[in-house]
């Protein structure tokens, strides 16, 4: 009876207790969320954070940012260079945004980020986020030109880093035309202008990152269309002496002016005026670059126009073979037809207009004091009555010059039209002594009968043509050199 007088004396005395302090402890339901969230939070793994696409960027720096990760006392900003693997650590932050910095101009940047939580003095990471990106903006470009024609304008550019550029032409304040063209370019050119008419061209880069691009400032430039239209389809062929312009006239000007670049000066030096559409620039050296611009000049009203064509380049030919060692020079013996083919071709002459036996004869010592070189006679079409005193000098110069020097003798070339047609005969009779009389060990190149067979242009029935120069050259060229 004690035993259960007294268990229900503490039980009375409970439900005292309880009753007493109900008012101030949670429901069961409210402590339980309580304690089992807070646990879970502490002991389940941090979550990835949610990148947004929004970003702010400028030449250097690049702001990005995401969502909260429950649990993270804060976060890593890693970003890498596109195209690479190489990641760098950008910083730390505990806020949801951070400021990438050092960055470089019109480029683009991958860049994730990792939450984490501290456990006593340790970090404890969660996961990576995808990847996002971004671009900083490009530097401002930089015109290098702006040329002008009649109707066009074209402006050119230093490449940058960029994806594309975006260009817009002005008349005054009206807009006229845009383009946008990828970053491969490094000009443009507007056309179907007014002449005379002074536009201005704004030119921006951009750069694509994250879904959108980064602009880079516009800048201007300005420019007048020319009154004549320059010289279109301008062509050149260059050669292993000389350099062969040609080019087209839609603006029918009165004439030409033909400039080449000098390196040495560092200025355009005006080569030819010509009325001609075409020109031989000559005496040049062999496989050097020449560059080249062709204006154009009309009188009209008392005053007059000009307009200039875009930089034309061209590498004047090597010679078409390779010197031996111990035949190291090639050197031409003979008249106005091989002074004619030293203009166009880069060769070594002794030649003078007009000469025949006599000249020869006066350079005999010259010509037979040369050593480790081809020499190639090129005479005769003057004096073809000098045959026997040919054949004796060709003769007497292999004599004194063999064993150091190799003799060719070229066949005389062909002649044409009433004034010089009436040679043909007599050079035929001419050449055929030669093949006949010369020494065995002189070389015979039968130029002659290639040239009747092939074609040959001669403007006086004479001479020829800088073309069929050139032509004779490398025939003569291939068959001593192969």
């Amino acid at each position: 009876m004690k035993f259960t007088a007294a268990l229900c004396a503490v039980i009375m005395c409970a439900g005292c207790i309880t009753s007493a302090y109900a008012d101030n402890i949670p429901t069961d339901k409210s402590i339980c969320a309580v304690s089992v969230t807070a646990s879970a939070v502490q002991s389940a793994a941090l979550g990835k954070p949610a990148l947004k696409s929004e970003y702010k960027s400028d030449k250097t720096t690049a702001t990005v940012s995401w969502g909260r990760t429950a649990g993270a006392k804060g976060y890593e900003v890693w970003y890498c260079l596109e195209n690479t693997d190489k990641w760098y650590k950008a910083g730390t932050t505990s806020k949801t945004s951070f400021t990438i910095k050092k960055l470089g101009a019109g480029q683009r940047y991958g860049y994730r980020v990792r939450a984490y939580r501290l456990s006593g003095s340790k970090k404890k990471y969660g996961g990576w986020s995808k990847t996002n990106y971004f671009a900083t903006v490009p530097n401002n470009v930089k015109v290098t030109a702006v040329n002008r024609d009649s109707d066009a304008i074209r402006i050119t550019w230093k490449s940058q880093k960029c994806s594309k550029y975006d260009l817009t032409i002005y008349q005054g304040k009206k807009k006229i035309k845009s383009a946008s063209v990828s970053n491969k370019n490094i000009d443009y050119t507007f056309r179907g202008l007014k002449k005379d008419t002074t536009y201005t061209v704004k030119i921006r880069a951009k750069k694509y990152g994250g879904g959108r691009y980064a602009n880079g400032a516009y800048v201007s430039a300005s420019g007048t269309t020319k009154h004549i239209k320059a010289p279109t389809n301008v062509t050149l062929t260059p050669k292993t002496g000389s350099v062969k312009l040609e080019w087209g006239d839609s603006s029918k000007a009165d004439y030409f002016r033909v400039y080449r670049y000098d390196t040495g000066k560092k200025s355009w030096v005006k080569t030819a005026e010509t009325k001609d559409k075409y020109y031989y620039d000559i005496n040049l050296k062999s496989g050097v670059k020449y560059e080249y611009i062709i204006k154009a000049f009309k009188k009209e009203k008392g005053k007059t126009y000009e307009s200039v064509t875009r930089t034309k380049t061209a590498v004047t030919l090597k010679k078409p073979y390779t010197a031996e060692p111990d035949r190291r020079t090639d050197i031409w013996v003979g008249d106005s037809r091989t002074v004619h083919l030293r203009r166009y071709e880069d060769i070594d002459t002794i030649a003078k207009s007009g000469e025949g036996y006599k000249y020869l004869s006066a350079n005999m010592e010259k010509i037979c004091s040369s050593r480790n070189a081809n020499i190639i006679l090129n005479l005769g079409v003057n004096d073809l009555k000098n045959i026997d005193k040919y054949i004796k000098a060709y003769n007497e110069i292999y004599e004194r010059t063999k064993g150091s020097c190799t003799v060719y003798v070229m066949t005389v070339n062909p002649c044409r039209g009433e004034k010089y047609g009436y040679r043909e005969p007599i050079i035929t009779d001419f050449n055929n002594r030669l093949k006949s009389e010369l020494d065995e060990g002189i070389e015979i190149i039968d130029c002659c009968r290639y040239l009747r067979s092939s074609g040959f242009d001669s403007p006086d029935g004479l001479h020829y043509s800088p073309d069929t120069c050139t032509k004779i050259y490398r025939y003569v060229c291939g068959e001593i050199h192969g």
